[in-house]
């Protein structure tokens, strides 16, 4: 074989291996993309029931009447643990 036709015949298959891995990333990028939506969402979620919980605990810090039974310090207590708890869920979703 002429070593011009060799050469081109190389150069085309790295080519395909090229366009083959191109087309490989775009599929993973795309997987990412819609992996990226789905956590964007979740943590949208979890940040809204932070906040609500956060002014839950402040209601909780101003009363110091008892809720279902619980006194004001021990339901003060909880909250912050489901704060503290959505926190660590966040800071999960953001790696």
């Amino acid at each position: 074989m002429d070593p011009i036709a060799e050469q081109i015949s190389r150069i085309s298959e790295k080519v395909g291996l090229l366009v083959k891995e191109y087309r490989n990333l775009q599929r993973e990028n795309e997987r990412l993309r819609h992996e990226l939506e789905r956590k964007s969402g979740i943590l949208a979620e979890l940040e809204g029931r932070h906040a609500d919980l956060e002014r839950q605990a402040d209601l909780l810090k101003i009363s110091s009447v008892s809720v279902e039974g619980y006194p004001a310090k021990d339901m003060e207590r909880i909250i912050e643990q489901y704060i503290r708890d959505i926190d660590r869920c966040i800071a999960k979703l953001e790696e």
